[in-house]
């Protein structure tokens, strides 16, 4: 379903409390310990075969992400970074794709090589994203998979409408859902985002509301939905970020990585420059 491109005010939302990371609520840092949507609707086999878990080396679902290519995928940079420390996080991780149920038998994985991330990423959440290369590449000619597009650099996506898939919590208290679910999101202004939160909405962010259910319906990400796509007309848009402690929207927006700020960090690091601004790790 599309949407209208519409303006919305800071009259028509409620007011907003504090920024929370959205998996580590005491603290200013994420965990790469994500949750299904709440208000979410189930997904068709293979309706996004952009989509990936990431797991850890106990098979545990950590984040979501999307592959962009045969051998590269799209997280977040918390799944994989501890900015308060300044270290990556300890592997092995590999990705299932290929299906909408981590329970199904017919997936394809795949072993996580290599992790790259923007050196300006912190513990404020600015360019939380990671970069995957993947231990083999992916066949895109298989039925079940495919990569999303990504945007123009510097492309603004204001009053559009998107889809967020996830693995999250669907509730406020767990457990996260084996069955990929989906979201229709709305794109708002940062201006407005930023009416909501104390901590600074930086122009590398992106702040969606999610429209599934009637207004008043609990929806919002949650645990384990960290490092899932935003995505429009197969252009990827966003990677989920932070939200409320609550993971409830009514507190406030979801806030993203606004993938088009960081088309240039994607694109030279692809090609093998891994300069001064990018940190990276092999697994």
């Amino acid at each position: 379903m599309e949407f209208p491109k519409v303006r919305l005010s800071s009259a028509s939302l409620p007011v907003g409390l504090v920024l929370v990371p959205l998996l580590l609520c005491m603290s200013n840092e994420a965990s790469a310990r994500t949750a299904r949507i709440l208000g979410s609707v189930d997904t068709e086999a293979h309706e996004f075969k952009y989509q990936i878990s990431v797991q850890n080396a106990k098979n545990v679902h950590i984040c979501g992400g999307a592959i962009i290519g045969e051998q590269y995928a799209l997280s977040a940079a918390h799944c994989f970074f501890n900015a308060r420390q300044g270290v990556f996080k300890k592997g092995p991780y590999h990705i299932v794709a290929g299906t909408n149920n981590l329970k199904s038998k017919s997936r394809v994985v795949v072993g996580v090589s290599a992790v790259y991330v923007p050196k300006v990423f912190s513990t404020y959440m600015n360019s939380d994203m990671a970069l995957i290369k993947l231990s083999d590449r992916l066949n895109l000619n298989d039925d079940r998979l495919d990569k999303v597009e990504l945007p123009e650099a510097g492309a603004l996506y204001d009053g559009y409408g998107a889809v967020l898939t996830g693995y999250g919590w669907t509730t406020p208290h767990g457990p996260a859902s084996k069955k990929l679910m989906k979201s229709r999101a709305l794109v708002i202004e940062n201006q407005l985002c930023q009416s909501f939160y104390v901590s600074k909405i930086f122009p590398q962010h992106l702040c969606a509301y999610l429209v599934e259910q009637p207004i008043g319906f609990p929806q919002g990400f949650c645990n384990d939905d960290s490092g899932s796509p935003l995505v429009h007309k197969n252009i990827i848009i966003g990677i989920v970020s932070f939200n409320k402690a609550t993971c409830d929207e009514k507190d406030g927006p979801g806030v993203y990585t606004r993938v088009s700020s960081l088309v240039g960090f994607i694109h030279k690091t692809m090609n093998g420059t891994v300069d001064a601004e990018v940190r990276h790790h092999i697994y």
